[in-house]
């Protein structure tokens, strides 16, 4: 019915007529063109009509011409087999459903707003108006629910969707792909990967793409086969430079009262990294004059003690920048 007294149907010879219930007569008939069958109508606001086709288009009329204002076309060459109009006070638009796929979009322009393409045939699509809530009658097993919030709320008797969105809109979290491999252009370049852009191997994301990492690992493998034995390598290097680091330290002498930081660093007391005593090694005014006669009065017996050369050896790397006289670098083994 279109709100108006009179009945619509379509017909297998593609015209769509109208009929009076009054009358036993047919009121009009609109011939479609290009067109055989028509497998589905749907009227709205009483002077619009949607005509579903078998080839998969939708066309709608102001039944007072015979001319269509748009024509949306499915591009599934399958027959159209639901149609309805959502009307609202900010967006109008037109609910089609064939067999391969359900479109949501603008009824002035038929701009897309969204689509659910389904894997099982669509026989029928039910929707309960005044919410978001569709039912697919389909090939499978089971009736798939489909809930697009946007479009309305959820009816009162599953009211639990509405807090399940709002949940779903508060918690957003960024895509993580474990199970992929970010690649720039130039990584591309390399692979000789340049001809999978735009195909569904590559997931194009800020300034480069996603890979999916077991297609990353063979081609690197393949571009680079030696890159395991550089891998052993490079780790048998880094161990052996742990233990050399774990087995010896270097340090050096300060210049300020140098025989008190040897005996100190032989006596493992650690009074070098006491902060409290800093300035002893640190600033003249505190260096002792061994050669003074103070000293030799009240140090008589004082003795430079040298470490033994099995224990202690004096150390020198040309890596490192060339020291002054003054400065003696010790080599000291760490105790475990």
């Amino acid at each position: 019915s279109s709100g108006i007294n009179a009945e619509y149907g379509g017909t297998d010879s593609g015209t769509v007529e109208c009929w009076d219930p009054r009358s036993r007569n047919r009121s009009a008939a609109l011939a479609i063109p290009n067109t055989k069958n028509i497998t589905c109508l749907q009227s709205n606001k009483i002077l619009e009509l949607g005509v579903g086709t078998e080839t998969g288009q939708i066309i709608l009329y102001d039944i007072r011409s015979t001319s269509p204002i748009l024509t949306k076309d499915h591009h599934y060459e399958k027959p159209i087999n639901s149609i309805y109009f959502y009307n609202s006070d900010s967006e109008n638009y037109v609910i089609s459903a064939c067999s391969k796929s359900f479109k949501v979009w603008h009824k002035d322009d038929g701009k897309p707003y969204t689509a659910i393409e389904s894997e099982e045939d669509i026989c029928d699509v039910a929707w309960y108006e005044g919410s978001g809530m569709f039912f697919f009658a389909n090939e499978g097993q089971k009736m798939k629910t489909f809930f697009i919030p946007s479009l309305g709320p959820a009816p009162k008797w599953c009211w639990f969707l509405d807090n399940l969105t709002e949940e779903l809109e508060e918690s957003t979290e960024n895509v993580v792909y474990d199970d992929y491999k970010f690649v720039t252009n130039e990584e591309l370049e390399v692979f000789g990967l340049t001809h999978l852009i735009g195909t569904n191997y590559l997931r194009a994301y800020m300034h480069g793409y996603f890979m999916d990492m077991k297609l990353y690992r063979e081609v690197k493998e393949i571009v680079n086969p030696f890159a395991f034995e550089e891998y052993k390598k490079n780790l048998v290097e880094k161990k052996l430079q742990s233990q050399m680091t774990d087995r010896v330290e270097v340090k050096k002498l300060p210049k300020i009262n140098k025989s008190l930081a040897r005996k100190d660093m032989h006596k493992g007391s650690k009074l070098l990294e006491d902060n409290r005593f800093g300035s002893l090694f640190t600033n003249p005014d505190f260096e002792v004059d061994e050669e003074s006669e103070q000293f030799k009065l009240i140090n008589p017996t004082v003795k430079k003690h040298e470490p033994k050369s099995s224990e202690f050896t004096m150390y020198n790397s040309a890596s490192e920048p060339e020291e002054s006289e003054d400065e003696e670098p010790v080599q000291v083994r760490k105790i475990k």
